[in-house]
């Protein structure tokens, strides 16, 4: 596949102007009239945060029941459609119609605890070189029992895998918006998110937040990305290399990054993955660590994924996998990508 080079990127002076902070918060929720809409629409309602609105896209056509102008004293904006939309076309349809300088995703099935949008517009208020912040989902299988949370501090190379947190753990400021490349990809009917997040990465630092605001019920749905019904095997692999492939010139600059380099093996470790884990260490040996955090990081996971670490070859042994890492350096240096 022929790799598509994307080229646009913000300027300072228009990420200065799109990164003041603003009080009005869009919820936008792609709408399949599942009978889990009035929970998600009660969750946008129930949030601490004062000025909100919620936007609500018809994804499942002309079928679909109006919505009132209010849902529990916050104004809701309906927007009906005559015929299906997929899922990256509802999604654009509503990034057209939100009114906010913050907006957050919510689809239909899932929820927030009433402290997610204030916990993230906080965050954003307190970073303001930071475009998009995130934080961690509980994850809910069919029976309603917890599996854990999601949601990792990660290197924007790790979505070459996977997103390393679900779409309603996300907050955004509207002004990445003002790049035509920033949209869902109307071509991809799954993983649309993570094409979206990697355009987002392309123009700013993401902050993490480790903590559990949002609920994410990962049996419900169609993408195949989840749990029980809703986890297709090879989902994710028939379209990860379109994501790849697009963005490849971006993958390549972040690959040779060590923060990138470690959070992908990591990744990789925790998957049940050690033999791709490696390869990614071995490039990550050819660093000249330049922070003694990263460096620290990176014998750990050479030690977790089996490799011998060592600064001296002799009496290795033929064919034993070997680390040979550059320590002399100055420590007070930094190296990677912040996200």
């Amino acid at each position: 596949m022929e790799r598509t080079v994307i080229n646009d990127e913000l300027t300072a002076e228009q990420w200065v102007e799109n990164a003041r902070p603003s009080a009005l918060v869009s919820v936008l929720i792609r709408s399949s009239a599942r009978i889990t809409l009035q929970s998600a629409l009660d969750s946008a309602a129930g949030q601490d945060y004062p000025n909100l609105e919620i936007v609500v896209v018809a994804a499942s056509g002309a079928e679909h029941p109006r919505l009132p102008d209010h849902w529990n004293g916050r104004p809701l904006r309906y927007l009906p459609s005559t015929e299906l939309l997929s899922r990256p076309r509802a999604a654009n349809r509503l990034l057209a119609a939100a009114q906010g300088e913050f907006l957050a995703f919510l689809d239909d099935d899932d929820q927030w605890h009433p402290w997610h949008v204030t916990t993230l517009v906080d965050a954003l208020h307190n970073a303001t070189e930071v475009g998009l912040v995130y934080s961690r989902a509980m994850v809910l299988d069919e029976t309603g029992r917890d599996r854990g949370a999601f949601g990792v501090r990660a290197h924007p190379l790790t979505f070459a895998e996977q997103a390393p947190f679900a779409i309603h753990a996300a907050l955004f400021r509207s002004g990445l918006l003002q790049l035509p490349s920033v949209r869902f990809d109307e071509s991809m009917e799954v993983l649309e998110d993570i094409d979206f997040f990697v355009a987002c990465a392309t123009q700013t630092p993401f902050a993490f937040v480790p903590e559990v605001t949002a609920i994410w019920f990962a049996a419900s749905g169609e993408s195949g990305h989840g749990v029980g019904k809703n986890a297709e095997a090879g989902a994710r692999e028939r379209v990860i290399g379109r994501v790849r492939d697009k963005w490849a010139t971006y993958f390549d600059r972040w690959q040779s990054e060590p923060l990138g380099q470690l959070d992908l093996a990591e990744l990789y470790l925790r998957n049940g993955d050690p033999k791709r884990a490696e390869r990614m260490l071995m490039i990550a040996s050819k660093n000249e660590w330049k922070d003694q955090a990263l460096l620290n990081r990176f014998l750990m996971l050479c030690h977790e994924a089996g490799l011998l670490v060592t600064g001296d070859e002799s009496g290795v042994r033929h064919g034993e996998r070997i680390v040979l890492v550059k320590t002399a350096v100055n420590t007070d240096a930094t190296t990677g990508h912040k996200m």
